[in-house]
């Protein structure tokens, strides 16, 4: 199975005022505290609400998992995203199926 890992329902390990991955020059100054108190809350909500949506839908779990087999099986040497549209581009109730399948074994 490509997916093993354990489902952790614990507090997500983030915490908003680390920096942005790809932010070389962070400025915290720019904000009063105020302003960034409330992006900081806001980003939390979202992560969130966030985890709150995929933990209610596994079928996206699923979808993640499917298409990371399909690419560890084959190893595209092309274009990856055109081999990822290969694979939404089957009928659209064999893709259902396998999900449905995937979901079942879990």
């Amino acid at each position: 199975m490509a997916d093993d890992s354990i489902e952790i329902i614990e507090p997500f390990d983030y915490h908003p005022c680390n920096s942005p991955r790809g932010m070389l020059y962070y400025d915290l100054n720019v904000l009063t505290s105020e302003q960034q108190t409330e992006l900081n809350k806001f980003k939390r909500d979202v992560v969130r609400e966030d985890e709150r949506y995929l933990a209610k839908h596994p079928e996206v779990r699923a979808l993640v998992a499917l298409i990371t087999r399909q690419v560890l099986k084959y190893r595209p040497r092309t274009d990856l995203p055109q081999f990822i549209g290969s694979f939404f581009s089957r009928p659209k109730l064999d893709i259902e199926d396998e999900i449905q399948r995937y979901i079942e074994e879990r």
